[in-house]
């Protein structure tokens, strides 16, 4: 059992680092990962319309990966995380709005993370950076609910999309060594790929959520 300390603390810098968890999908079964690459593209291309669920399920994670943590305190990590889970999972339904908030402002913190990481002296000040981020992007999504609803759920399908088939590329590479470098040995512009497929999720969402409402405003009459 490891006690929660200033220098030990329940998230680290690293946790909010692409890198760190892609370390972590390398971990997993092959089947595992091809359910993380699977879920992605449901996410990306029809977040917005299962958005409650996705809220749901991404509360029950968060709050499960808190109460593992926590758990391991008291030597019940089970316990704490499926405790924890169980209840935000049936708070996030009714209280999606805050949910998305949360969830949004999640997201806002680890982006702006990512892009501190890139200047080696603010890595003292992850903490303050990570917290304006996650205060910045909750506020902005409470008024902006299917605006931030969208890029969230784009971001995230895309995110798992390519985490999954840059780990699956790596472990065919190990299969068939002809594979282009690129490719197989890990090299692919991990953030570029995200940021593209993620803007072609936000483009079809968008675009799917126009298409009712176009198949039902009545043609124009040709006037006399």
């Amino acid at each position: 059992m490891t006690a929660l300390s200033p220098e030990n603390p329940l998230l680290q810098w690293d946790q909010l680092h692409l890198d760190w968890w892609l370390a972590q999908v390398r971990t997993f079964p092959t089947l595992t990962v091809v359910l993380i690459l699977t879920a992605g593209l449901v996410i990306l291309l029809f977040g917005r319309m299962i958005f409650r669920v996705v809220i749901v399920l991404n509360a029950m994670l968060l709050a499960g990966y808190a109460g593992w943590e926590l758990g391991r305190q008291i030597n019940r990590p089970w316990l704490a995380a499926v405790g924890l889970a169980v209840v935000f999972g049936l708070l996030a339904w009714p209280l999606f709005k805050f949910g998305v908030a949360g969830l949004t402002g999640t997201l806002g913190s680890a982006l702006v993370t990512q892009i501190g990481s890139l200047f080696p002296r603010a890595a003292p000040y992850w903490l303050i950076i990570s917290a304006a981020g996650f205060v910045l992007f909750s506020v902005l999504s409470w008024f902006l609910l299917m605006i931030a609803v969208t890029v969230f759920t784009s971001l995230e399908g895309a995110t798992f999309m390519v985490v999954a088939a840059q780990v699956l590329t790596e472990r065919a590479g190990m299969v068939i060594p002809s594979l282009p470098e690129g490719f197989a040995g890990g090299l692919l512009p991990t953030h570029f790929a995200i940021l593209i497929l993620a803007v072609l999720g936000i483009v079809y969402q968008v675009g799917a959520a126009k298409a009712p409402a176009a198949a039902q405003t009545p043609p124009a009459k040709n006037e006399k």
